[in-house]
């Protein structure tokens, strides 16, 4: 992923980005009008033309309003066989 710029990720985002596991828990509503988000990258590996992205969201409004969840997400890099042979093993925190 190194190497990939915005129009390269808003290209792929629909096509080879899919959610292999998904959890979340709603503490408390959420104003829709007025909120705010976080997404954190936990780790991120690569094996073939795989890349796999564990990540922590958490959303949250000015009254209190809370959701947090967990997305693992799969990501098809057949294009960049390269980037993905030299980042092996590779671990974000």
């Amino acid at each position: 992923m190194e190497g990939w710029d915005l129009e390269n990720y808003k290209r792929r985002q629909l096509s080879d980005f899919l959610i292999a596991k998904y959890s979340s828990a709603f503490k408390k509503p959420i104003d829709p009008r007025n909120f705010q988000g976080t997404l954190s990258i936990k780790k991120c590996t690569a094996r073939g033309n795989l890349i796999m992205m564990k990540t922590s969201c958490a959303f949250y409004d000015n009254n209190e309003g809370w959701a947090e969840g967990d997305v693992t997400i799969a990501i098809l890099n057949g294009e960049t066989q390269k980037t993905i042979d030299r980042q092996q093993n590779t671990v974000l925190t």
